[in-house]
C-alpha cells in the first residue's frame, strides 16, 4: 500500500511544484489532485500538451506518482450527463498524459422524484461509455462512495452493470458504513471493487486499524489517501498523518 493526500483542502492553496515539495518531504507517494479550477495547482483539462509533460516529468523526477485525478464529474443530474460524460473523458485523457491511472467521478445523489434504480441504471451507463474510452489509455474509473451513492445498495450495482474491467469504487470511510462500531460488514460488500481509498481525518473515531486489516487480507496495493481539512501548517498536519498511518498498518499486520 501507498500513501497519498488529496488537495481538497489541505493543498488547495499550494501550486504544483508546492505540493510535489509538500509530499516528498512528508513521506507520500504521490500527489491528488482535485480538478475543476477550484485549486492553485493548475492540473487541469485545458492544460496544453506541453505543460502536462512537464508536469509529468517533475513528478518522475521526484519520484512521485500523480495518484488519482479526482474530477467534479457526476452522472445523477439527466441535464448534466451529457456534458459531465464528456468531461470525464477529457479527464482520463488528462490522467493518462500525467501518467496517472485513474480518476474519480460521482454518482452522488437520487434526484428527487427518480426511483433509485433508474437513476442507478443511468450512472452505470455513463460509467459504461466512459470507461471504454479511457480502456485504451489505461486509466481506471472510479465510483467514489459519496452522498446517497455511499451506500453499497447503489455503488456496487452501479459497477456492476457497468461491466468495465477498469470500473472500481473509491472507498470514503464513511462513518455510515458502521454496524455495531465495526466496518467489516459494509466493506466486505464493496472490497472487490475498490481499487482507492481516503481515509478522512486519521484522528476520528473511524475503526482505522480493523479497515487496515481488511485491506491487508485483500492483499490491497492501491493507495490510501489522506483527505485532512485545510491547516496553515500543512506539512506538520501531512507528516502527523504520515507517521499514524504507517504506525497503524504496522500494528493491523501483528495482528492479523
Amino acid at each position: 500500500m501507498k500513501q497519498t493526500f488529496t488537495t481538497y483542502e489541505i493543498g488547495a492553496t499550494l501550486t504544483y511544484e508546492e505540493l510535489l515539495a509538500t509530499a516528498k518531504e512528508c513521506g507520500f507517494a504521490g500527489v491528488e489532485f482535485r480538478t475543476g479550477h477550484v485549486h492553485a495547482h493548475g492540473i487541469e483539462i485545458d492544460m496544453t500538451p506541453e505543460e502536462r509533460l512537464r508536469a509529468r516529468r517533475a513528478a518522475e523526477d521526484m519520484y512521485l506518482e500523480v495518484s488519482c485525478l479526482n474530477t467534479p464529474c457526476s452522472f445523477h443530474d439527466k441535464k448534466t450527463y451529457a456534458e459531465n460524460i464528456e468531461e470525464a473523458k477529457r479527464e482520463a485523457v488528462l490522467a493518462h498524459d500525467l501518467g496517472c491511472g485513474r480518476i474519480r467521478v460521482f454518482g452522488n445523489v437520487i434526484p428527487d422524484g427518480e426511483d433509485a434504480e433508474s437513476c442507478v441504471a443511468r450512472v452505470a451507463e455513463a460509467l459504461k461509455d466512459v470507461a471504454a474510452y479511457a480502456e485504451p489509455l489505461e486509466v481506471d474509473i472510479l465510483l467514489e462512495m459519496h452522498g446517497q451513492f455511499n451506500f453499497w445498495g447503489y455503488c456496487v450495482p452501479a459497477v456492476r452493470a457497468a461491466g468495465m474491467p477498469n470500473v472500481g469504487l473509491m472507498y470514503n470511510c464513511d462513518s455510515r458504513d458502521l454496524v455495531g462500531g465495526s466496518v467489516r460488514e459494509t466493506f466486505g460488500r464493496v472490497k472487490q471493487y475498490v481499487r482507492h481509498v481516503h481515509l478522512r481525518n486519521i484522528e476520528s473515531d473511524f475503526p482505522f486499524l480493523e479497515l487496515f486489516r481488511e485491506l491487508l487480507k485483500m492483499d490491497y496495493d492501491g493507495y490510501v489517501s489522506a483527505e485532512i481539512t485545510a491547516s496553515p501548517d500543512a506539512k506538520r498536519v501531512l507528516k502527523m498523518h504520515s507517521l499514524c498511518v504507517n504506525t497503524l498498518f504496522a500494528l493491523a499486520e501483528k495482528t492479523l
